[in-house]
């Protein structure tokens, strides 16, 4: 691997790098409220939307430059960047709206998770038997009849939700889920 190579690499490190450190950052900020009721809205802050908006528009856009600025050898390998264009904007499109439609609600009762596909409904603080933080980033509640919420790492004001959880999961699911529970608060509250 040469020089330039090399290079290359660390800037693309060092840019995904920067995104993962700015998001985290976005997270420690305090998390809005509902006017009217006073609940919790945990909600993805502004670099991830503008993040999949910019994969959504350039990444086409990009293809289209590469397209005249490459001399294809054949007329089949035209398809190579309408294809990936194809590809790029569906991504962007899909992380745009998820981050955008994407909402926890917290509150004294329980919390709600809605996003593009998924209508809210309470998980009532009672009613949760399970937790789960398996992939590091999304703190899993799910409930005795399917119900299920979930709090991203990367929600602004996640860690506002750690004393009611400490508080209000019931004593026998917090014991047998305090691993993952454990971990949440600590990556949270860092």
């Amino acid at each position: 691997m040469d020089w330039k190579q090399t290079a290359v690499y660390g800037v693309i490190g060092a840019v995904i790098g920067g995104l993962f450190v700015a998001v985290r950052s976005s997270a420690k900020k305090p998390a809005p409220r509902d006017p009217i009721t006073g609940d919790l809205l945990l909600r993805f802050g502004p670099i991830l939307p503008t993040v999949g908006a910019l994969i959504a528009l350039g990444g086409p856009a990009l293809m289209i430059f590469l397209s005249f600025a490459i001399k294809f050898k054949s007329k089949n390998e035209i398809y190579i960047p309408i294809v990936l264009g194809v590809l790029f904007f569906l991504g962007g499109a899909y992380i745009f709206l998820y981050v955008r439609k994407h909402l926890t609600r917290v509150n004294a009762q329980g919390l709600s998770t809605s996003t593009m596909f998924k209508k809210p409904s309470l998980l009532a603080w009672k009613d949760i038997t399970k937790l789960s933080f398996s992939n590091s980033m999304d703190f899993k509640l799910q409930g005795a009849n399917g119900q299920k919420a979930a709090i991203s790492i990367f929600h602004t004001g996640a860690y506002e939700v750690v004393p009611l959880l400490r508080t209000q999961l019931p004593a026998a699911v917090a014991q047998a889920n305090s691993a993952a529970l454990e971990r949440f608060c600590e990556i949270v509250s860092a």
